[in-house]
């Protein structure tokens, strides 16, 4: 790009450009005057440029700590489901547990005592039907 600007324009600051743009009376007239302002003109879109760059990379640098955040913070709430479900884990043995402890009791109580091992009435349920004819009586 560079190449074909320069052999557009010739040297810079020495006149008006090939290309029939003026870029200015300093530069029109050449001479040293010419020169320095086209140097001067480079210098300062070449700190443009730069300023832009580090205005970019700061963006990015700013949008990759917010992104590490919000992992760090996704993670806390992953940590947190993770004790949540270990706890319901934990709950449910300690209660399966107890509930065996109590049933090998039972058992061996009813052993010792040569006693058949009783039906609990309150699991099973039974349902009745209604007389079809109820509104006779």
């Amino acid at each position: 790009v560079s190449l074909s600007l320069s052999l557009q324009l010739g040297e810079l600051g020495s006149g008006a450009g090939k290309g029939g743009g003026g870029g200015g009376s300093i530069r029109e007239a050449g001479g040293a005057f010419g020169k320095r302002q086209a140097a001067h003109e480079e210098r300062y879109f070449r700190e443009k440029e730069r300023e832009q760059l580090a205005s970019l990379r700061e963006y990015h640098e700013e949008e990759i700590d917010h992104h590490k955040k919000e992992i760090q913070r996704l993670q806390k709430e992953i940590d947190r489901h993770k004790n949540k479900i270990k706890k319901l884990k934990d709950h449910n043995k300690k209660h399966l547990d107890e509930v065996a402890a109590q049933e090998e009791l039972a058992l061996a109580s009813t052993k010792k005592l040569n006693l058949c091992p009783m039906i609990d009435l309150n699991v099973f349920t039974f349902e009745f039907e209604k007389p079809k004819f109820a509104s006779f009586f």
